[in-house]
Formats: structure tokens, sequence, C-alpha cells
């Protein structure tokens, strides 16, 4: 018998190993040059990679936001999107600050707060003086960059103290929400 009537009794391909294939082929059929069996780039393999790219950063923002909500459940810690340049150079227009509420006498000079006005607007300015009156504290605030401190003295029990800021990552909160 010859090698295919050998084969044919087997169960299984009925070509001998790399028959079916041309020369330049590697086993996923994909034809190379000259011999060359590197790792074949083609308009397939680019989307593929891409596709996979997007799908791996999409999910560690996704997990990066799981543990931010979480962290700021169990540390009550609270995102604030800058909308004014009344902080900057310090902390500038879309700015995303972290803040947590504390109590109002342990605020001292120098701290950024943000509280809520007469109106209802939340202002976030540097404290500038700080006066105890009885249960609640008197804050007057100022802007970094405005010229004088603001018109209304803040009577508060508590207020945001921004621990920290991320440039322009504001921009990003407000275009997800």
């Amino acid at each position: 018998r010859n090698e295919w009537q050998r084969i044919a009794l087997l169960p299984g391909p009925t070509r001998p190993h790399g028959a079916d294939r041309t020369a330049g082929q590697d086993r996923e059929c994909d034809v190379h040059r000259n011999w060359h069996f590197g790792r074949v780039v083609n308009g397939q393999t680019v989307v593929r990679r891409t596709r996979e790219v997007l799908l791996t950063s999409a999910a560690a923002l996704g997990l990066l936001c799981i543990l931010a909500t979480i962290a700021g459940a169990v540390f009550g810690l609270k995102p604030l999107v800058f909308q004014s340049g009344s902080m900057s150079p310090a902390i500038g227009t879309g700015d995303l600050g972290i803040s947590r509420t504390v109590d109002a006498s342990s605020l001292n000079e120098g701290d950024i707060v943000s509280v809520i006005n007469v109106d209802g607007h939340r202002v976030t300015h540097r404290v500038v003086d700080v006066k105890s009156a009885g249960e609640s504290t008197e804050l007057t605030l100022k802007g970094d960059a405005n010229q004088t401190p603001d018109r209304e003295t803040y009577s508060v029990a508590s207020a945001e103290k921004v621990l920290f800021h991320i440039p322009k990552a504001g921009y990003v909160v407000r275009a997800a929400t």
C-alpha cells in the first residue's frame, strides 16, 4: 500500500500533514512571503486589537468608577466641579475637587471650603476669617482670583472641605453626567 491508502484507512484527515496548505502558509492558513512565518498583521488583526484595547480601557474605566463610588461612600467623599475661575490659579475652571464634610469649628484660615449661600448657590472659596458664634461658625471666604472677600458671611455648623483637586477632570465628569 502506498501512503495515501494507509492514511485513508485511519480516522481523521485523509492527506499527509501539511498537504492541504500551499507553500508559505502557516497553520492558520495565512500566506507568508519568502517563507517568513512571523506574525501576520492584516486589517482584521488591527480591528481585533483595537477592539481589545477599547474594551479593556472601558473595563478599567468602569472599575475606576466603581472604586470611586465605594471610596466616596466609605470615606464620605463628594466630587465638586469648579465652574468658574474665582479660585485660579490654585484651582482652575473645569477642575474636579474632592471634598469631605467637616465640622465648621475645625476649619482654619487658608482652607478651601464649599458652602451654600442665601440664594441656594454653592460657593467654593478659601477661608480668610473664622469666628465662633455659639453652635455655628461664621466664615468669611474669598476666591483667590478675587480682589475682596465675599460680601456674605456664612454661618455654618459644617462645611465641605476640599481635600485635593484633579486638573480638568471636571470636564470629564460633566460630559459623563
